[in-house]
């Protein structure tokens, strides 16, 4: 078993749902927040549920680089690929149960 569904099912069994109520729910969460993010305008790239709280991932953009600016994002993680790239990981804040972040390359 992996390690995502250990945490998957740790949780469930705290909440006292199935693991698979614990996901739909996720699903759930994740679908609604992707709406609200494409009506703001940002662009979807992926999803990841794997560990129980999604993680929706954002192309960058200026809107992005705006919040970072005004305190409604910030940077996460900061570093340079083996090909001297250098990276960094933005993280929207106070958007519920979901993590939505960006990845800006060359910055």
């Amino acid at each position: 078993m992996g390690a995502a569904m250990e945490v998957l099912l740790a949780r469930a069994r705290q909440s006292g749902k199935s693991a698979n109520h614990q996901l739909m729910d996720a699903l759930l969460a994740a679908m609604e927040e992707a709406c609200r993010l494409a009506n703001e305008g940002h662009v979807i790239v992926g999803l990841d549920i794997s560990a129980g709280r999604p993680t929706i991932q954002l192309e960058r953009s200026a809107v992005l680089a705006h919040y970072v600016e005004v305190g409604k994002a910030s940077y996460t993680t900061h570093g340079i690929d083996r090909n001297g790239q250098r990276r960094r990981v933005g993280e929207l804040l106070g958007r519920g149960v979901c993590r939505v972040t960006w990845m800006e390359v060359g910055h």
